[in-house]
Formats: structure tokens, C-alpha cells, sequence
């Protein structure tokens, strides 16, 4: 059995591919848009966005909540409970975010923010 910072750093690991994985993704849709118009940027990432978040903000879920389980495990406290993935952001909080963000997609050069 592998010891409680054993299971962390595995964690950790876990994470950084699926961030890796992720920014791959949403940079390669990103490369797609360059040069185009405010408009298609926008309503290309309101139909992506969705779909990236929810695939990778799962597998990142599952993840965690696997290595929160074992590490409790690992501890010795009694599995009276067991971590559960939360439903994450609903489409409608990801296309204000979007639409909040996506302003900067008409300025030359973006805040940032």
C-alpha cells in the first residue's frame, strides 16, 4: 500500500497531465481562431468550452476524489465516507464567463483579467 504523500504526489502528477492535456486542447482550438473575427471566436468557444470543461473538470474530479479515498485508507480512518465528483459548472455559468471574457477578443490587446 502506498503511503499517504505517495498517494499526493501521484495525485499531483495525475493533474499536471490532465492540465497538460487540457491547455493541448483548448490551445489547439485557440490556434483555429487565430485571425478570425470577434464573433466566430466567441461562438467557437461558447460550443467548445463546455464539452473541454466537463470532460477534463471530471477526470480531474474522479482523480481527486480516488486519491482522497485512498489516502483516508491509508491513514486508517473508517470508509464511513466516500468522496463524490461535484456536477461542476452548469453550461449557463460557463457561457457568462465566456461572454464576460470574450470582450477582450475585440481589443488588440487583451487585459488579462
Amino acid at each position: 500500500m502506498a503511503s499517504t504523500t505517495e498517494i499526493w504526489a501521484a495525485h499531483s502528477d495525475a493533474l499536471a497531465k490532465i492540465q497538460a492535456q487540457a491547455t493541448a486542447e483548448l490551445l489547439a482550438v485557440m490556434r483555429r481562431l487565430d485571425g478570425q473575427p470577434p464573433e466566430v471566436r466567441r461562438d467557437t468557444m461558447l460550443q467548445v468550452m463546455p464539452a473541454l470543461i466537463a470532460k477534463w473538470g471530471n477526470v480531474a474530479g474522479v482523480i481527486s476524489a480516488e486519491a482522497y479515498d485512498a489516502a483516508r485508507a491509508t491513514d486508517g480512518i473508517p470508509a464511513t465516507y466516500k468522496a463524490r465528483v461535484s456536477k461542476g459548472f452548469t453550461d449557463d455559468e460557463i457561457e457568462a464567463q465566456i461572454r464576460y471574457r470574450a470582450g477582450q477578443f475585440w481589443h488588440a490587446t487583451p487585459t488579462g483579467d
